[in-house]
């Protein structure tokens, strides 16, 4: 059996997704909540000033997590809840929100995975740069400490931040996500060098302050490629999309590599030296920080083969495939290769951190919320997955994305990924067909994919 025992079966939240009170107990505010104020940034003008409302309502999604059976549960802490000014003094309403929500986990046999960082930046330091400045490592730091010793007394696994593709990339660069800046390439790069400066110290300092047992991870994402046959020429095609990817002189796309090589291998992919500030050679000792497990978000795959004069050529996805309601075209044969491909370079352990699809769901004439397309994603996705431990990859969980219906970043509240439909008129809650699906799954260790 691909699933062997103990392996983790889980769901996972970002905070500024599902929180709200975006107001209340002390918060400070982030770049998201001044990127919602922008102009045509975000779709319908929506923000996370209410978001699921799961700050007041976090005792019944744990108890929906446990209907599900869900053994583990992955959310992140906001940084400016804790530091509302991202340094300085500790705001301790914040402090007892997530006690309490990680107390209630472990009373339910739910094992909390705490992920520091999921883009919600303070905006007091975005002031002063953010990312840019060469003292946000620091920053870092010492938030990572704080949050280490106020809560690794229960909680054992810790994620530095999840996809600085995105938030780097797309926050610096493109300026389709917070803080919305379109930079040139240097400073993003620059951006980049820092932030994976402070994931580094990040870990020491989990470790360093760690009341308890503590496993750290480090969580990436991007395009996975898929070989177009099974020869070794286009199996290195597929492995280039993954670590050594073609970049154009202007472009801001990222990809599992340009994380995990200097962080796990220590060393910048060399199409990124050329931009990275000064002197960067003396931070790689702080970036290259041993890691107990590594965390991949998997979503997009594209087939491509051999090229003589690149690294590798996209081919056409076959006409009429199938794509979930975020465009992204349906390819379960992704998460076999992204896990076989990065379980072997890596030699680490690998959880999938997130993944999932959005879907239109509604809730149906007999009163369930049918999202057969979703139940399907999940078996053919898991099914993969199966094979390629099978064939040797070590994975050790799942964490599909996402616990509820939420703030879908720059979609807003147009895309649905949970597992649990979220009536935003209300903020209530209902099972929709694809947890108790996933309920079967757990219940089963995977069998009845078989």
């Amino acid at each position: 059996m691909a699933f062997k025992k103990g392996f983790v079966w889980g769901t996972a939240t970002a905070s500024y997704q599902i929180e709200g009170a975006v107001k209340e107990g002390g918060r400070g505010e982030s770049v998201w909540d001044e990127f919602c104020r922008m102009k045509d940034k975000v779709a319908d003008g929506d923000n996370g000033d209410f978001a699921c409302d799961s700050y007041h309502r976090y005792s019944q999604d744990v108890q929906l997590m446990k209907q599900i059976g869900i053994k583990a549960y992955r959310f992140s802490i906001s940084w400016s809840r804790i530091l509302p000014d991202g340094t300085g003094e500790i705001n301790m309403e914040g402090v007892n929100y997530y006690n309490n929500l990680i107390n209630e986990l472990i009373e339910n046999d739910i094992e909390p995975y705490v992920t520091l960082f999921h883009w919600d930046y303070p905006m007091e330091l975005q002031y002063k740069g953010g990312w840019l400045n060469s003292e946000s490592p620091l920053w870092f730091e010492n938030y990572a400490a704080i949050c280490s010793r106020l809560f690794s007394d229960r909680v054992k696994y810790w994620v530095t931040s999840n996809e600085s593709q995105c938030y780097i990339g797309f926050g610096y660069g493109t300026g389709w996500h917070a803080p919305g800046f379109e930079l040139p390439k240097n400073q993003v790069v620059r951006a980049w060098h820092h932030n994976l400066k402070g994931l580094g110290l990040a870990a020491k300092a989990i470790r360093e302050n760690a009341k308890g047992e503590v496993k750290v991870g480090l969580v990436s994402c991007g395009e996975v490629g898929i070989p177009a046959s099974d020869s070794e020429a286009d199996l290195q095609a597929a492995r280039n999309v993954l670590f050594d990817r073609e970049r154009s002189e202007d472009s801001m796309d990222f990809g599992f590599g340009d994380l995990f090589e200097p962080a796990i291998k220590g060393k910048y992919p060399e199409s990124l030296i050329p931009y990275l500030p000064e002197g960067w050679q003396e931070d790689m000792k702080d970036i290259c920080v041993p890691l107990d497990y590594i965390g991949i978000n998997v979503y997009i795959g594209a087939i491509v083969e051999a090229s003589d004069d690149k690294k590798y050529r996209h081919l056409k996805l076959p006409v009429g495939i199938g794509k979930t309601s975020m465009e992204w075209s349906f390819k379960p044969e992704t998460l076999y290769w992204a896990t076989r491909f990065i379980s072997e370079r890596y030699n680490l352990p690998v959880y999938i951190t997130e993944n999932g699809m959005a879907n239109n769901d509604w809730i149906s004439t007999d009163g369930k919320i049918n999202d057969t397309q979703r139940e399907d994603y999940m078996n053919q996705y898991l099914s993969a997955l199966s094979k390629a431990i099978d064939d040797g990859a070590d994975v050790r969980g799942y964490f599909y994305w996402s616990l509820l219906d939420n703030f879908e970043w720059s979609y807003g509240y147009a895309k649905r990924f949970g597992l649990v439909y979220v009536d935003y008129s209300d903020y209530s809650r209902k099972l929709k067909q694809s947890a108790f699906r996933y309920k079967k799954i757990i219940e089963t260790n995977g069998e009845i994919l078989v």
